[in-house]
């Protein structure tokens, strides 16, 4: 007791205590020392002090004793054991007194259960326990010792719930409370062993996918993310549950991203080299695992290539089981696109139909599955999940299509389908898909074969390719589909005149413009005259300047080179309508321009027709031709030349024509034979020379000789082509 005097004389008293103890304070037997002291000063300043009598307090040794677990009923999926396997059990003492104590295991009930063994677990290992008298190793306050229980269940049946409990006492004398006992009590189910299976339950096979999905395609580089999904159909814990994952090459799974059912797997997994390796402690019955990791696809991968592989899956007593195949295909597919344009321009609302053998459209899955295609972004490096239910199934803005076939509806050796595509503005499409099975029936190779002459897309990119195509190891993926517009080069084609009698000579002019934002290469103009018509030699122009066709039979051709996007020309010619003809009878011309845009034919055609009237000049045959100044010295009527109007021309037998204002003549019916025409000099006009020296075969004559070859393929003009004086 410590005093305090103040000024007015009062005391004031604090209470000091003070505790010596030796070792814990709740430790039975410990002795609890216990002081007073007292001071104060007066007003002299004198200090006075006092020490009191020491008091001792002894600590009560009591025993105490918990024994757990204590389960009050059993737990199907923790406490089942396949019967006549052995089943174990731990308990747990705990020393919650205030002394060391050592314990015995009094008493055990298993019921139909044989005790195998019993055992205290220690630090130098096991301690048989003989009931009654064998004693734990000696257990501090706050510590505990395990005891393992092994149990034979031949005496069990499945679904027997049998509790086992075992009674332990302290061993220490002289406490205040004496000796004491706890009980703890756990359970044995009689189940069926372990079995690993599929999320369907017993009998269906452990699943992989990627994606989420059986197969699905991607671009080198990407990442994708694989699950395999397994659970315990049995009636007991799978202990050990290891998943051996060795993906192919090129496929490198990323440790990091490692989880089982949402949670971080941790140093439960492992990788070496392009093998990831899972150990699951223990499954318990009727609980599932979702063990999901992404993996790298590598950058120098060939597209079109498809890479499969399984997992396995063993545990303790359970052999190894090979999970269903997930495959992924490199590059894109399942894409309906302008074939032309390529990739960068998928076709939305294309209706796409899968055909049985039959004709018939094919009924699909009503709900999501594993089989569900993996509707891939055109270019994207990976794809979404969705559900294809619909046939037809139409086309979104990426352009996507898919059908949920079941691996039911294809036979084991395999089955012929058939796919249509429409898109307005595009031309129909029909594919043949030749469907056979391959990894356990999960997987199957898909040949297309295109019944419409349209080109193909290669396997897993947007190449155009007139060959089947074939994609290895995939399911629900049927490859990407290039249409076609119905019109690529717009073409038009015109005649001078509607109705025409023979001897007519009859003008025709041809449009044409490459309507797509490609070049299209290699482009030609191929124009074919119906009997009855014959082309007049030197006529044609091409976006106005001579350039002669190729004539082979009826068909004329020009070779037009390459056509940029959006270029136009034009082409006009000449033609002799035949005496031959029969009125009433119709000329059909038609045209054709053609060339190749991305690899990929593509053409226009247009056609013109005009009636034939019957005529005073049937039978008889027709000279026409051009009077002009030869400006360009070609010696041929070119840009830059100039007909000659006024120009009067006679026959051998004095009839005569005068040219139009173009230069233009014709003589409509003359008897069949040689023939002579002369120009009549006097209707030159001035400045024209007229003295010229050449044969009559030449062009520079004032004089022609027509030699009578009018047959339908042979017919030509007779042109004149004059110089000016110098």
């Amino acid at each position: 007791m410590q005093l305090f005097l103040n000024r007015t004389g009062r005391i004031f008293a604090a209470l000091l205590l003070l505790l010596v103890a030796r070792g814990e304070a709740d430790t039975g037997g410990t002795n609890i020392v216990n002081v007073a002291s007292a001071t104060f000063n007066d007003a002299s300043g004198h200090r006075y002090s006092a020490i009191s009598n020491t008091i001792v307090t002894t600590v009560a040794k009591l025993s105490a004793i918990l024994v757990t677990p204590k389960e009050i009923q059993p737990n199907a999926a923790t406490d089942a054991v396949p019967v006549a396997s052995d089943a174990t059990r731990t308990f747990v003492i705990a020393n919650t007194s205030n002394i060391s104590d050592a314990y015995r295991i009094t008493a055990l009930t298993a019921g139909a259960l044989t005790v195998k063994s019993i055992a205290f677990l220690g630090s130098s290992g096991p301690l048989p326990v003989v009931i009654g008298s064998t004693l734990s190793p000696d257990i501090p306050p706050g510590g505990s010792v395990s005891v393992l229980v092994t149990l034979g269940t031949t005496a069990m049946h499945i679904g027997d719930r049998i509790p086992v409990q075992i009674t332990a006492q302290t061993s220490v004398t002289g406490t205040e409370n004496g000796l004491q006992s706890d009980t703890g009590e756990q359970w044995v189910v009689g189940g069926s062993s372990a079995n690993l299976t599929g999320p369907g339950g017993s009998g269906t096979p452990i699943d992989k996918l990627v994606d989420r999905v059986r197969a699905t395609s991607t671009q080198p580089g990407a990442v994708v993310t694989y699950d395999i999904m397994v659970s315990n159909s049995g009636g007991a814990p799978a202990d050990n549950v290891t998943v051996v994952d060795s993906l192919p090459t090129g496929v490198t799974p990323i440790l990091s991203s490692v989880t089982l059912n949402g949670t971080p797997a941790g140093s439960e997994a492992s990788v070496r080299g392009a093998t990831l390796t899972v150990v699951v402690p223990s499954l318990a019955p009727a609980a599932s695992l979702d063990l999901r990791f992404d993996a790298t696809i590598a950058s120098q991968l060939s597209l079109g290539t498809s890479y499969v592989n399984v997992a396995t899956v063993s545990a303790n007593g359970i052999s190894a089981s090979t999970t269903l195949p997930a495959s992924v295909l490199l590059g894109s597919s399942n894409v309906v696109y302008n074939g032309f344009m390529g990739q960068s321009h998928p076709i939305a609302n294309a209706s796409v139909s899968l055909l049985s053998s039959s004709g018939a459209l094919v009924p699909l899955n009503g709900s999501p599955s594993s089989a569900s295609v993996a509707r891939s972004e055109a270019g994207a490096a990976s794809a979404s999940t969705q559900t294809f239910t619909s046939d037809p199934d139409i086309t979104g803005p990426t352009g996507s299509y898919g059908f949920d076939l079941l691996p039911s509806q294809i036979a084991p050796g395999g089955s012929t389908f058939y796919l249509t595509i429409a898109a307005s503005g595009f031309l129909n499409r029909r594919l043949q898909l030749q469907i056979v099975p391959t990894t356990n029936n999960a997987l199957y190779n898909v040949t297309t074969t295109a019944l419409d002459g349209q080109p193909l897309a290669q396997a897993g990119g947007f190449t155009l390719t007139s060959s089947n195509v074939t994609l290895q190891n995939v399911f629900g993926l049927f490859g990407n589909l290039p249409l076609f517009p119905t019109v690529t080069i717009a073409v038009t084609k015109t005649a001078s005149l509607q109705a025409v009698t023979p001897g007519d000579r009859l003008d025709f002019s041809v449009g044409f413009q490459n309507q797509t934002t490609l070049p299209a290469l290699q482009a030609r103009v191929l124009d074919t005259l119906p009997p009855g018509l014959v082309y007049a030699p030197g006529t044609a122009r091409l976006n106005g300047a001579v350039d002669e066709p190729t004539v082979a039979g009826k068909t004329l051709t020009w070779n037009l080179g390459t056509l940029s996007p959006n270029q136009s020309g034009s082409i006009t010619y000449s033609t002799i309508v035949l005496p031959s003809d029969t009125p009433g009878s119709q000329l059909l011309n038609n045209v054709v321009v053609g060339g190749t845009v991305n690899g990929s034919s593509a053409n226009g055609s247009a056609n013109a027709t005009v009636t034939v009237l019957a005529g005073a000049f049937g039978y008889r045959r027709v000279i026409t031709g051009r009077v002009f100044l030869d400006l360009m010295h070609t010696g041929h009527f070119e840009s830059g030349d100039r007909g000659v109007p006024g120009v009067r021309i006679f026959l051998e037998d004095g009839s005569y024509v005068t040219t139009d204002r173009n230069g233009m003549y014709d003589f409509p019916s003359v008897r069949p034979g040689p023939h002579v025409l002369r120009i009549d000099p006097t209707t030159v006009p001035h400045g024209i020379d007229l003295h010229v020296r050449a044969r009559l075969n030449s062009s520079r004559s004032l004089q022609r000789l027509v030699h009578g070859v009018f047959d339908e393929s042979t017919m030509q003009d007779i042109n004149f082509a004059l110089e000016p004086t110098s």
